[in-house]
């Protein structure tokens, strides 16, 4: 679904839109107009939907000041489902709370309720430095 989002941006940007969109494209545009307006009028995903985002460099600086915001800010207003996963992936040694204390300040959510569920779906896979050390990553990754 995302794919369509982000291709027809640019028509939602000024442009026109294209001739030949598909009625699933259609609904993608009207979807992502309804999240730039503020409030999606029908959700995206379903509450049961498996949806898993993957910050690569999640430790940096554009991962804080914009990324996770952003993650949280769709997290706030529902439009990701409850069941939603985040994995993290940095080089640098980074926990989720310290990752938490570091993009905390840069989020829209002022809410500690809002902002604490949404750091319980965020799990860290630091770079692995040997194929076992990958291997436990993995398993307790996919355990949560």
């Amino acid at each position: 679904m995302f794919p369509f989002l982000f291709s027809d941006m640019l028509y939602l940007q000024g442009s026109s839109p294209p001739s030949d969109m598909s009625s699933e494209q259609e609904t993608n545009m009207e979807a992502l107009e309804a999240i730039q307006k503020g409030a999606a009028s029908k959700p995206i995903f379903s509450q049961d939907s498996c949806v898993t985002f993957t910050v690569l460099g999640a430790s940096g600086d554009l991962a804080k000041k914009k990324i996770f915001p952003s993650l949280c800010n769709l997290f706030e207003k529902k439009i990701l489902p409850p069941t939603c996963r985040i994995i993290g992936y940095a080089r640098s040694s980074m926990t989720v709370q310290q990752l938490a204390d570091k993009s905390n300040p840069f989020m829209k959510a002022k809410n500690k309720d809002v902002l604490s569920a949404f750091w319980k779906q965020v799990a860290m896979w630091l770079e692995p430095t040997t194929p076992l050390t990958a291997s436990l990553s993995l398993t307790i990754i996919s355990r949560r």
